[in-house]
């Protein structure tokens, strides 16, 4: 039998084709693992799931003792899903963004934290009435939350941009907290 000159295999579409797939073959037989970093990321979803079903929310924090690689894998999803949407080459997929939002997965923490503290206020309003601001006492985390708003509502009022939307500008001058 002839030798087929090796110039020949490498441009032989056929001949290419079944080396990779016995290769393949070979390396399933001892369960390579093909796409680690799919596995990996299945994995940390899987872990997320587990969270939310005990927590009821998607908010790991980034330093979360008991899993320290869910926190980090959880701010990692945030950024890339910031970066997919910018349309640069990142890790995340439609399909990956799909099962996060399955889950109700927050994008933005800031968000969500500001519409709790603002829940508090509504409450502290309702019992103590309107403009009324809680005590050190009663609730320093409030009252130093409340004192911010104010703050970012001056320095609008000076000019100067912020956080501080119109919307929420709205929402806590209806509560008499920035007039």
């Amino acid at each position: 039998m002839e030798a087929v000159p090796q110039r020949a295999i490498a441009h032989t579409p056929s001949l290419l084709y079944v080396a990779r797939t016995e290769r393949e073959q070979k390396l399933t037989a001892i369960n390579f693992r093909f796409d680690l970093f799919a596995e990996i990321w299945m994995e940390r979803y899987n872990e997320l799931k587990a969270y939310r079903k005990h927590h009821g929310d998607c908010l790991v924090p980034h330093t979360f003792a008991s899993n320290p690689q869910l926190g980090i894998w959880v701010g990692e999803q945030r950024y890339n899903s910031r970066t997919f949407k910018e349309r640069r080459a990142c890790a995340m997929t439609p399909e990956r963004l799909a099962l996060l939002e399955k889950l109700d997965f927050v994008w933005f923490v800031p968000d969500v934290i500001w519409n709790e503290r603002y829940g508090e206020l509504e409450e502290h309003v309702r019992f103590n009435g309107r403009g009324s601001l809680p005590t050190l006492k009663d609730n320093t985390r409030l009252r130093h939350w409340v004192a911010n708003q104010q703050k970012l509502h001056r320095k609008i009022m000076n000019g100067e941009e912020n956080a501080l939307t119109e919307d929420r500008i709205r929402k806590l001058n209806k509560l008499g907290h920035l007039l």
